[in-house]
């Protein structure tokens, strides 16, 4: 387990992420920043990073006009999913 408020990929090299462009795929997307910000809480405290992408554009737009994503490294998007299903 990883320390409150850092993922586990934050222990890496930090050139580990530069040096093998480690893949970001979409996770879920979101109608609201509510909710986004919820799912981004659980992965959090789970230990896993995610990143939200859209979050201003959804906020400038309206909500309901633009998605906001919740974007994981690929090789957690399994685990993510069950964690975000879990509720």
């Amino acid at each position: 387990m990883t320390p409150r408020g850092q993922c586990r990929h934050c222990l890496r090299d930090p050139n580990e992420a530069i040096n093998n462009r480690m893949a970001l795929v979409e996770a879920a997307r979101f109608w609201n920043s509510f909710e986004a910000g919820l799912a981004e809480s659980k992965l959090d405290a789970e230990g896993i990073g995610s990143v939200l992408f859209d979050h201003e554009m959804a906020n400038f737009y309206g909500a309901g006009l633009i998605p906001i994503r919740l974007m994981v490294l690929d090789e957690d998007l399994e685990a993510v999913q069950a964690i975000l299903l879990k509720d």
